[in-house]
């Protein structure tokens, strides 16, 4: 079946002339493959097509332009008849104030009512205002969003349901969200949401933001290989990526994995990721990469709990940017399956005046023990002790010396100094917590260290 171009119905597509009825009638045309040729088509608020698909020429030059007092540029409702093809084509929103530009999924009712398209190469932009969103996705479901840019609007992307059915089985491929004057992207609610190879750069706020409603799902938010830079601009204590407000949000969840993302960061910008909150429920970072490395580049606080796997070859950063306070379970591996042990401490070249141990757990993966170990001691005077040690678990002692690391606290009075540590287990049964580059605590100082040792027994 051959496609129908929207000239065939009248429109001229000159940026002046009211192509509004033109548009209607081409996608009111149901089955049909509808063509947009290069062209500025100027219109009002279109009635939701009806047309099997909506390909442009390209994303430059085929251009949907809502007029102002336009709602919203182009709505998907779902229902028996809907484009499940988008494609090549840009809707620009430079004319309207407060507007969504494209709007997937906005039926009020459930599965089959919902939404399932296939999008490819489409653009968004210049949607600004109180409210303005470039992209909007409701009751959609089984999708599959390929090239989509979103840029400069005032939220790029949002994920929230209109009733019932949440944002379900989705995935975003190879786009690219930049330069929104809120988020690069939002996430109210969704499951099994995928973003692979996409981009997050130069928003005011945050690249991407989880924040469920009170009591809402993030259930299997992925993102795979996609890229945060300069989003936040100079705000130095905020971050690009942040899950959660640090409150428990009525009973929300947000399950996420982040798998070899990678964050621009330096001293005068935003730092990379920040889990904030008890609704952050067993997240998972996987071989992140953190570019010329900032102190607290990461961040674990309020309750959150999950793993950062292959942190030993972060590249750009060392574990001491991974910054978590006492609420947080585990920020280095998954909590499950732990058990506790009762560790004596001592310092080498010094007495200990008092000690605290706030996490001692290890867990058994086959031959494999994993460690965690977070203690506080008040160093006696005098004494430069270079090393603290704890006692192994009974029986749990390595087959050779083995390096992990884990991060130093120190204060001598003048308020904490930060430095990377080495937490080294060795065959004689004990554990030793050093500074990495071996200069030795200062006495009478309080020294907190928190790391996780693997290894074979």
């Amino acid at each position: 079946m051959r496609m129908i171009s929207v000239k065939d119905f009248g429109a001229v597509g000159d940026g002046t002339t009211d192509d509004t009825a033109a548009l209607n009638a081409a996608f009111s045309q149901t089955g049909r493959s509808i063509y947009l040729p290069a062209g500025s088509y100027l219109h009002g608020q279109l009635d939701p097509p009806v047309c099997a698909q909506i390909i442009g020429e390209s994303e430059y030059d085929a251009i949907l332009t809502p007029m102002a007092g336009v709602s919203t540029g182009l709505t998907i409702p779902g229902g028996e008849h809907y484009p499940s093809k988008l494609a090549s084509f840009k809707i620009d929103g430079n004319n309207t104030l407060g507007a969504t530009g494209l709007f997937l999924g906005q039926s009020a009712g459930l599965d089959p009512l919902a939404s399932s398209v296939q999008m490819d190469g489409v653009r968004v932009l210049n949607f600004t205002g109180t409210g303005a969103i470039g992209v909007r996705v409701g009751n959609l479901l089984k999708s599959t969003v390929r090239k989509l840019t979103a840029e400069s609007n005032t939220l790029n992307l949002l994920l929230e349901k209109v009733t019932d059915l949440l944002p379900t089985t989705v995935h975003f491929d190879s786009c690219v969200f930049n330069e929104a004057e809120t988020q690069g992207a939002k996430l109210i609610d969704g499951w099994n949401i995928l973003f692979t190879n996409c981009d997050f750069e130069s928003s005011r706020e945050e690249g991407t933001l989880l924040l469920p409603s009170a009591g809402g799902h993030l259930e299997q938010i992925i993102f795979d290989s996609c890229w945060w830079e300069h989003n936040h601009a100079a705000g130095t204590t905020a971050h690009q990526f942040v899950a959660g407000d640090g409150t428990a949000r009525g009973g929300a969840v947000i399950h996420t994995s982040l798998r070899n993302p990678r964050f621009s960061t330096d001293q005068n910008s935003a730092k990379a990721v920040r889990m904030n909150g008890p609704a952050v429920q067993g997240f998972v970072i996987t071989n992140p990469r953190v570019y010329s490395a900032v102190s607290g580049a990461i961040s674990i606080e309020n309750g959150a709990f999950g793993e950062i796997n292959e942190w030993q070859a972060i590249g750009g950063m060392v574990f001491d940017d991974v910054v978590h306070d006492v609420l947080n379970k585990c920020a280095s591996r998954g909590f499950a399956g732990f058990r506790s042990w009762s560790p004596t401490l001592a310092a080498l070249g010094s007495g200990v005046a008092s000690s605290s141990i706030s996490t001692a757990d290890y867990r058994l993966e086959g031959a494999t023990t994993v460690l965690q170990l977070d203690f506080s001691v008040v160093l006696a005077a005098p004494g430069t002790p270079s090393a603290i040690t704890a006692t192994l678990p009974t029986g749990l002692t390595p087959a050779q010396p083995t390096i992990c690391y884990g991060f130093v606290t120190e204060d001598s009075g003048s308020g904490p100094a930060y430095s990377p540590g080495i937490l080294a287990p060795y065959t004689d049964g004990m554990l030793y917590a050093r500074k990495a580059d071996n200069s030795p605590f200062t006495a009478g100082a309080t020294v907190n260290f928190r790391g996780v040792a693997i290894y074979e027994n």
